[in-house]
C-alpha cells in the first residue's frame, strides 16, 4: 500500500490478533508488523493485538496497539485451568495422538493454545494472523475449538529449508495446517512453492513485502552521519543490516571484512542489527579497525534511515534458500 493518493479499504468491525514478534525485539516479522500497523489503524480496524512467545512476560501498549509478550515456562500453570480442559483435550488429540508431536513440544502447544484463546476472548478478536507454519501448529486445535468461526491467515517463509527434518517428519500435520486458513501467504514465490516438497497442494499466495521507497534516504541524513563518523564523501560505505546471526549472513561479512579492508583503503563498513550470537565478533572487528568499522545494535527505525542514507552498498548474504525477501 502506498501512503499517498490511496483510498484504504474500511476494516471497521475487524478485531485482529497477530501471532508474531513486535519490536523490540527486531527482525523481519517485527519490522513487517511495525510498518503494517499504521495502515490498519488508518483503515479503521477496531482492535489490534500482538502476541509473541519468548523470554519476557509483559503487556504493554505500543503505537496504539496492545502487545503481549509471554514466557511459556512461567505460564505452564495455565494447563490446570478447568475452563480450558476441552481445548487442552483437542490439542492432545490433534497434535499428540494424531500428529505425534514429542511430549515437550506438545506441552508448549497446549500453553500457546490456551493463552491465544484467552487473548482472543478478552479482545473479542475475529481474525487471527500467524507467521511460520512450524510455529503455528496450535491453530489446528484452536480452529476446531472456535468451530471455524474465526478468520485465519497464515504466512509462511523458508521453514522447509530452515527446519527440513521437522517439516518432513511432521509433513502430514503441516499440510493439515495449510488446508484450513482463509488465506495462506508467503513473501516470495520461491518459498511458496517450497511447500510442494512436503506434499502441499494448496495454492500459497505470494505477497511481496518489498522495501520502502519514500522518505527512507536523504542527502541531509547522509551528510550528517558521515560527518559525525569522519567518513569522507569519496569513501565507499558498505552496509550490513540484519540480526547478528549466521542465519542472516553476518558470518560471511565478518569472514571477508579483513581482506576487503586490506585491499580497498577507501572502504568503510557498518554492521547494524538486532543482538545475536555474532555481536561480540562484530564489536571485536570494530575494535581492531576503530576508524573503518562501525557497529550498531538494536537500532531504531529512525536510525535505520540514517544508515541507509549514509551507505553506498547494502550486502545481504543469504543462508541456504531460507531467505524469502527477494
Amino acid at each position: 500500500m502506498k501512503k499517498d493518493n490511496l483510498t484504504f479499504p474500511s476494516l471497521k468491525g475487524v478485531r485482529v490478533l497477530f501471532l508474531g514478534t513486535y519490536p523490540p525485539p527486531f527482525g523481519g516479522i517485527a519490522a513487517h508488523l511495525k510498518a503494517l500497523m499504521p495502515a490498519l489503524i488508518k483503515a479503521g480496524t477496531d482492535d489490534i493485538t500482538v502476541l509473541s512467545f519468548g523470554a519476557k512476560n509483559e503487556v504493554e501498549a505500543v503505537d496504539g496497539i496492545t502487545v503481549y509478550r509471554v514466557n511459556l515456562k512461567r505460564n505452564l500453570w495455565q494447563i490446570l485451568l478447568p475452563q480450558y480442559l476441552l481445548l487442552t483435550w483437542k490439542v492432545l488429540v490433534i497434535l499428540g495422538f494424531k500428529g505425534r508431536l514429542s511430549f515437550r513440544f506438545l506441552i508448549r502447544e497446549v500453553v500457546k493454545a490456551i493463552i491465544t484463546a484467552k487473548i482472543v476472548s478478552k479482545h473479542r478478536s475475529n481474525v487471527v494472523s500467524s507467521y511460520m507454519a512450524n510455529a503455528s501448529l496450535q491453530l489446528l486445535p484452536l480452529n476446531q475449538y472456535w468451530a471455524g468461526k474465526k478468520g485465519v491467515v497464515l504466512t509462511v517463509f523458508g521453514e522447509v529449508y530452515e527446519a527440513p527434518e521437522f517439516m518432513e517428519k511432521y509433513k502430514e500435520l503441516i499440510n493439515e495446517l495449510l488446508s484450513f486458513p482463509d488465506f495462506v501467504l508467503s513473501s516470495s514465490r520461491h518459498c511458496a512453492n517450497s511447500f510442494k516438497m512436503i506434499g502441499n497442494e494448496r495454492r500459497i499466495e505470494p505477497v511481496f513485502y518489498g522495501v520502502e521507497l519514500t522518505d527512507v534516504t536523504s542527502q541531509e541524513k547522509r551528510d550528517g552521519f558521515r560527518k559525525k563518523y569522519g567518513i569522507k564523501n569519496d569513501e565507499v560505505l558498505v552496509f550490513f543490516m540484519g540480526r547478528m546471526l549466521r542465519d542472516m549472513g553476518l558470518d560471511v561479512v565478518l569472514d571477508t571484512a579483513e581482506s576487503l579492508l586490506a585491499s580497498a583503503p577507501g572502504v568503510r563498513i557498518v554492521l547494524a542489527g538486532a543482538t545475536g550470537d555474532l555481536s561480540s565478533q562484530a564489536h571485536a572487528l570494530a575494535k581492531q579497525h576503530p576508524d573503518r568499522v562501525f557497529t550498531f545494535e538494536n537500532v531504531s527505525f529512525q536510525e535505520q534511515r540514517e544508515l541507509y542514507s549514509a551507505a553506498d552498498i547494502l550486502v545481504a548474504p543469504s543462508f541456504n534458500q531460507r531467505a524469502c525477501m527477494g
